[in-house]
């Protein structure tokens, strides 16, 4: 038996794109786009055009290759897109541009994914010489196929925005961007330090242009959300995550190139060359340290500030609740009174004056009837729903096997009415409040009888016990529920069917999951519609058994 319910927040963290909550590092992964867009179109125009100082960095460098320079100019329009806000477009065009980022990402992935085939069958499918014309003789001095590094990545990064369309895995997406800008960040510290074992595999290495690009596209790709496990302390709020971006920079980039430039200035400056740049050194690390601190000092006034903001807040909607609270309760006691007078005397006028009304009068009559009822039952549900949280939590011991006794033999006419079998397992003993607990599976199990499929109802009640709590369940063999109404259910006055359909107030579920949230616990369903359901609960262990 299943449980738990996964729940996937990936909708709602990405439904704060755009919002402000990732404001800064969305514009940070579109300027990164841009950069990568402007280096991979440039290195792109060199072959289309016939412009070798396009293709290379320097002199000494081998030119990227053209599919792998089209690779890179594609991913750099994904990664573009994928950061840019969608609040403002129609529905429309947010799907062609999703298609658009698919198609794209398909490519992407094809163009990695076959070099990578290339190497495994030492095959030729001819995709590096593509764009290439115009080169005559020299083409034997190109590279004939991209580096099976540029390969590998170009793959990953195609993978990450693939997933990212489907909606799929996303803390994959997380590790395939990290894997990508590993390789693409080994590849140009051995550039920095001469190690060659670090760029190249085989025979072909990944040119340093590849590695920027591939380290460009994957940290925005790790920029974009939602986030889990990887980037969220990189994009907290907290003092934590402030550290976090400002010394990881210093730490990738900033210290290997005062590395470099150390290193250089020892083999071609003198000793007091040498010094200026060591002093400029330490002064560039005072400056990082000594802002990184103020700017911790500014996020912890800050968050003190929050803080008490919100503790006001919170105070605030505690006493609104409590006073709302008490507001339903006395309203829905002193609403029965009267409607129970309405009730009273509609009944005493069907008794005496029903014959004398004509056929019109008579259904204006039952109407009235028909509505006291209907609001009796709504004030009742209303102030059992109400008196949950007013009243005190008792946590005396509570025999399940005795609530389930009480509850068959309130529902003892129902059960008989529609022929229902309940069968149920030996229950154990909780700790809570026994009136609200019955309330709980009286609710629950007359709904699995009132919402019954043609075949008479089957219910079946069960608990299995977990690490530090009991899990309840009840199945029964009813209608069963659509998968996007399984939360909704639960919400105050949701009805999935009409009054002449189904008699009821939408409170009953309301009631169970406040409940059970009251007694420490959780509740969910499981269905499949036209199969039937189950509504699944969890109870703490008795202190006592919890061993």
């Amino acid at each position: 038996m299943k449980t738990g319910n996964l729940k996937n927040a990936v909708a709602l963290d990405a439904s704060l794109e755009g919002l402000g909550r990732y404001g800064t590092q969305l514009r940070v992964a579109r300027w990164l786009a841009v950069v990568a867009i402007f280096l991979s179109a440039m290195m792109l125009s060199g072959w289309l055009f016939d412009v070798d100082v396009w293709t290379r960095v320097a002199p000494d460098f081998d030119p990227i290759t053209s599919n792998a320079a089209a690779a890179f100019l594609l991913l750099g329009i994904l990664l573009y897109l994928s950061a840019s806000h969608t609040r403002f477009i129609s529905r429309a065009a947010k799907g062609a541009r999703e298609r658009w980022i698919m198609g794209l990402a398909i490519i992407v992935a094809l163009i990695g994914l076959l070099t990578l085939l290339e190497y495994a069958f030492d095959a030729d499918f001819g995709i590096d010489r593509l764009m290439v014309i115009g080169h005559g003789s020299d083409i034997a001095s190109y590279p004939e196929r991209m580096s099976l590094l540029s390969a590998l990545t170009i793959l990953l990064l195609g993978g990450v925005f693939l997933l990212r369309s489907l909606r799929l895995t996303p803390l994959l997406r997380e590790w395939l961007a990290l894997s990508a800008f590993v390789a693409g960040y080994l590849a140009l510290m051995g550039y920095v330090y001469g190690a060659e074992t670090l760029y190249r595999i085989g025979a072909t290495a990944m040119q340093v242009q590849s590695a920027i690009c591939t380290v460009l596209i994957a940290i925005g790709c790790l920029l974009l959300p939602p986030h889990y496990g990887l980037m969220r302390p990189v994009v907290s709020r907290g003092a934590g995550g402030l550290l976090i971006r400002r010394l990881l920079p210093v730490a990738l980039f900033v210290a290997p190139a005062v590395d470099w430039v150390q290193a250089r200035a020892a083999a071609q400056m003198g000793e007091f060359s040498l010094a200026l740049v060591g002093l400029a050194n330490v002064a560039l690390l005072v400056f990082l340290v000594w802002s990184t601190g103020k700017a911790v000092q500014l996020a912890h006034s800050a968050q003190k500030t929050t803080e008490a903001s919100l503790r006001e807040t919170n105070e605030a909607l505690i006493r609104s609740n409590v006073e709302l609270q008490r507001f339903a309760h006395v309203a829905a006691h002193d609403l029965q009174t009267p409607l129970r007078g309405i009730g009273g005397f509609a009944e005493l006028l069907k008794m005496h004056y029903e014959s004398r009304l004509d056929k019109q009068g008579q259904d204006w009559l039952s109407r009235i009837l028909h509505s006291a009822a209907q609001l009796q039952s709504l004030v009742r549900d209303l102030l059992q729903y109400s008196s949950i949280e007013t009243q005190p939590l008792p946590t005396e011991a509570v025999d399940m096997n005795e609530v389930l006794d009480r509850v068959l033999r309130l529902l003892a006419s129902a059960v008989q009415d529609t022929q229902a079998t309940i069968t149920h397992t030996d229950l154990p003993v909780v700790s809570g409040d026994a009136s609200q607990l019955t309330q709980l599976l009286l609710n629950l199990i007359s709904n699995a009888i009132k919402y019954r499929s043609s075949s008479s109802p089957n219910v079946h009640i069960a608990a299995e016990r977990s690490t530090d709590t009991w899990v309840f369940s009840v199945r029964d063999n009813g209608i069963g529920i659509e998968p996007r109404h399984m939360e909704r259910i639960f919400d105050l006055f949701e009805r999935l069917h009409t009054a002449e359909q189904y008699q009821g107030t939408g409170i009953g579920l309301s009631i169970c999951r406040r409940v059970v949230q009251r007694h420490g616990g959780n509740i969910w369903v499981e269905s499949q519609l036209g199969i039937g359901s189950t509504f699944f609960f969890t109870l703490p262990i008795r202190p006592s058994l919890a061993q």
